[in-house]
């Protein structure tokens, strides 16, 4: 019986053997995200792990998305920056996390590279939200996030340009923008 998409030796054999388009290092800020994945109970099937960002925030207030920021020089690489602004964010432990890869660096509205780091964490590692930049943290099944009709388009506004773009609804929280971008990336891998 072939294992399902979802199933936690599938995708830690897709990532780890999945070679990401890079972009060209440019002027843009460097950033990197956590793309947490979590076995769900005594199962293989996996979660994926979101955040839902403090209203108090001055940039994407309220908006779901993945651990994650900017680059710092310290780091020395994306997934070092991933880690960090995931304990940061959710107090997580790299010690916690074991990075499969990355999927394909994407760029931002706003002027950042961002490195999505995907990686598997342990599942009995505590999440505890900082409530200076995290309001909620929540995980929704792999499995449902790889359900197409699940996705909706939707129409937004941007500079007199109007655009359609991917939204999945789960748990009260609207997943879309960047972080259904990366997580739709995600899908079409598996």
């Amino acid at each position: 019986m072939p294992r399902p998409a979802t199933d936690l030796e599938h995708v830690s054999a897709v990532i780890s053997e999945y070679a990401p388009a890079k972009l060209p290092v440019s002027t843009w800020r460097q950033a990197a995200v956590l793309v947490p994945l979590r076995r769900m109970g005594e199962s293989r099937e996996l979660e994926v792990v979101f955040t839902r960002r403090a209203e108090t925030l001055a940039t994407h207030s309220g908006q779901v998305s993945f651990p994650g920021g900017s680059v710092d020089p310290f780091d020395g690489s994306a997934e070092a920056t991933a880690l960090r602004e995931a304990y940061e964010e959710m107090a997580l432990p790299a010690t916690a996390v074991h990075v499969l890869g990355s999927l394909d660096h994407v760029l931002s509205h706003t002027g950042y590279h961002i490195t999505p780091v995907v990686g598997v964490i342990d599942a009995k590692a505590p999440l505890v939200p900082n409530a200076d930049e995290v309001a909620r943290v929540f995980a929704v099944p792999l499995a449902e996030l790889v359900e197409r009709p699940r996705w909706k388009l939707e129409s937004h506004e941007r500079g007199g340009k109007v655009y359609e773009l991917p939204h999945f609804y789960a748990d009260g929280e609207d997943i879309w923008g960047l972080t259904a971008f990366m997580l739709l990336r995600l899908v079409e891998l598996l």
